[in-house]
Parts: C-alpha cells; structure tokens; sequence
C-alpha cells in the first residue's frame, strides 16, 4: 500500500512539473495577454506647450454701447484693462483692472493651464522639454470685457471672454474659438460683483476649453 502511494505521489509531480498545471485557481493573477492588455490602456497623451499668448482685443476710444470695449488713448495698461466703471446713469466713472495687478494674458493662461491639466494633460513651459509627442499651443485673446446692464430692480453684470487657441504638433495645425461668459444680478456695481462675474466667466471658460481639446483631431484621446 505504501509502495503504491509513494508511486502515486512521483506521478502527480512528474504531471506538476511537466505540464504546470495546478490543483487550484490562482486569483488576482493576471495572465500575460491581460498584462499586455493592462499596459496598452496606459494614457498616452500628449504633453502641451504653451507658446505665445497675444491680446489681440480692439477697443475704441468713446461708445455708447457698454458691452463694446472703451480704452482712453492716454491710457497705456491695455495689459490689464478688463471693463470701464459707469455711474447709475451710464456716465464713465473710471477703468476696472484684474486684481492684484495680473495681466489678462497671465490670467489667459493660467486659465488654459488649468483646463489642460484637468483634462490629463502636462503642460509645459520649458522648451527644452518639448519632444516628438507634444503639442504647441498659441493663445489669440479676442475678447475679455465686463459691463453691466440695467434691469428692472437690479443691474446685470456681465463678463465675456473669447480666445483663439491654435494647436500645432508637426505639419498640422488646428484652430479651436473658446468662450466663457457670465451675468450675475446685483443691486449696485461693486469692485466685489465684478469680480464674481469674471470667476464665473473664467470657470465657464475653463469648462469650454476641455470641452473642444476633448474634440481635438491633433491631441490624442
């Protein structure tokens, strides 16, 4: 009987070794085809690099429009120039600015940093980082201006922004037309309302722009 185990036992590791089979389920796994699998649905996105960024707004000297942009000629902070100050009666009382000095191409870009980034990007800003897979972006700002409109118990502040985003990744290039826009409802036209307008315009911005890159022919999905 004994003589018959031993045998018994040399033929089941003779088939172990062999044939690798198993007496039991090994879980969690993973075979080579599903590694193969794993490692192929890897993000593969392009990095982006952010090129020039031009304000390329027009504005005019005097309109009685408020939602037409108004720049005095003397005045030389285009750079920064967001909306013009109007009394309750429309009269122009003063020039409405970005907080803590930024410029409308910083705020333009940090903007586009922000919404690359959530879409799984990596924005760079060192061109000797740039290789084969990335993906240059030139920003146009077209529009970017806050003003208010009468109603019938409060005002509407409002903020629109428009960019031109051109996306270039060897000999192919794609143009993409971002907006982002708000109105809020205050009783009066304070520093504070304007600044919510343009937060909400810039948030709506940010949803757009990953909206049209999620779109793009040139970044890869």
């Amino acid at each position: 009987m004994k003589r018959i185990l031993f045998y018994f036992m040399m033929l089941l590791s003779t088939c172990i070794l062999i044939t690798g089979c198993t007496t039991s389920d090994s879980n969690g796994t993973p075979n080579a085809n599903e590694a193969v699998s794993s490692d192929n649905t890897q993000s593969t996105k392009n990095t982006i690099y952010i090129g020039s960024i031009s304000d390329v707004r027009k504005f005019q000297q005097k309109s009685d429009d408020r939602s037409v942009p108004v720049l005095d000629t003397t005045k030389l902070d285009k750079a920064k120039v967001i909306g013009k100050k109007r009394s309750t009666i429309g009269l122009s009382i003063g020039t409405l600015y970005l907080d803590d000095n930024q410029t409308v191409s910083d705020f333009i870009k940090e903007s586009f940093k922000k919404a690359a980034i959530q879409s799984g990007y990596t924005v760079i800003e060192n061109k000797a980082k740039i290789d084969e897979n990335t993906v240059r972006a030139d920003i146009q700002i077209v529009r970017f201006w806050t003003w208010y409109d009468t109603g019938v118990w409060d005002i509407d502040i409002r903020a629109e922004i428009e960019n031109t985003i051109i996306l270039k990744s060897n000999d192919q290039t794609e143009k993409l037309m971002v907006k982002g826009s708000a109105i809020i409802e205050k009783p009066i036209g304070t520093d504070k309302a304007y600044n919510a307008a343009v937060d909400t315009a810039r948030d709506n911005l940010v949803k757009d722009i990953r909206s049209k890159l999620r779109k793009s022919t040139i970044l890869e999905k």
